[in-house]
């Protein structure tokens, strides 16, 4: 039974403004705001929030009580004109650079991401087992690190998909759920 909804930050839910822009979005943030990534800048001016998702997410949340959590690389979730869209539908947030404080390796924070080791502390720490987790990210090698460890996952590769990918979820959480 799917207890959690654990969804990648960077391009699938927040986005650059530019298309082009083919980069880490926490490179771009830390561009924009200088040596405080958190500093002031324009900062809708150059990201945009798949809003469609978000609600998609917080509609899962309340129907079918599941737990909404996020599973990112470094900060730019922490950015207060972040926390506020998102203050009401992450239950959690867990973070690659938190994982590797606790214990866990890799050769990068991005790297974190891409181990089987790390979904199954992100299980430990929710109380569930990580065939009871629902991973979306737009990364494969974090896609399989989550089917390694027994995480039902999603590939998530555009937001050109976003209502193909919505009913795939909703079909797989209601089936998981049985609802």
């Amino acid at each position: 039974m799917i207890k959690v909804l654990l969804f990648d930050f960077s391009r699938v839910l927040l986005h650059p403004t530019d298309s082009t822009y083919s980069g880490k979005l926490n490179a771009l943030n830390r561009a924009y705001s200088g040596e405080n990534p958190l500093g002031p800048y324009n900062f809708w001016k150059h990201f945009f929030i798949n809003e469609e998702l978000l609600d998609f997410a917080a509609k899962l949340k309340k129907e079918k009580k599941v737990t909404v959590a996020m599973f990112t690389t470094d900060i730019i979730q922490e950015r207060s004109e972040i926390k506020e869209k998102i203050k009401n539908i992450f239950d959690i947030i867990f973070t690659a650079r938190q994982l590797h404080k606790e214990g866990l390796t890799a050769d990068s924070l991005e790297g974190i991401k891409a181990t089987k080791e790390a979904f199954i502390a992100i299980a430990k720490n929710l109380n569930v087992s990580p065939k009871e987790i629902f991973f979306v990210d737009d990364t494969i090698k974090n896609i399989e690190a989550a089917k390694k460890a027994g995480c039902y996952t999603f590939h998530f590769s555009s937001n050109k998909k976003l209502i193909e990918a919505n009913k795939e979820v909703i079909t797989a959480v209601t089936l998981q759920l049985g609802k």
